[in-house]
């Protein structure tokens, strides 16, 4: 697509057709998701996925999974109210759901002192 005069209007096409063709398809609420996100370098795909993110069905949702913030709209989805996020903080154990994972469910028999520890070095190396 970078070969073409404008690739933004083309991948605005493309997007178009898509979301075209998946809502024929599955004439219901459709779910896409987009794992790894931050594996993609090319600009185009971020610029066909904020057409896409302008456009999208209310039967349509977008699930993205990445570990940095993409180059998308986000702080106009924010304002709207139309994205919910998960981070780092909603994904962690809290101490008392690591001791009963680690030391019942898994009978490590880990001490108090063990369990901050172990919890304070997660906290440390996700910062």
């Amino acid at each position: 697509m970078a070969s073409l005069p404008n690739p933004a209007v083309e991948a605005r096409r493309i997007i178009g057709a898509l979301v075209n063709d998946l809502l024929e398809a599955a004439p219901g609420p459709l779910v896409l998701i987009l794992e790894d996100l931050h594996l993609i370098a090319e600009p185009i795909i971020y610029i066909a996925l904020d057409y896409l993110l302008e456009h999208l069905p209310p039967e349509m949702h977008l699930v993205v999974s990445t570990r940095n913030d993409p180059p998308l709209a986000l702080a106009r989805l924010r304002a709207q109210g139309e994205l919910a996020e998960l981070r780092l903080p909603n994904l962690r154990f809290t101490l008392d759901e690591a001791t009963t994972f680690l030391n019942d469910r898994l009978c490590l028999g880990l001490t108090l002192e063990d369990l901050v520890s172990l919890d304070w070095a997660m906290f440390c190396k996700n910062w």
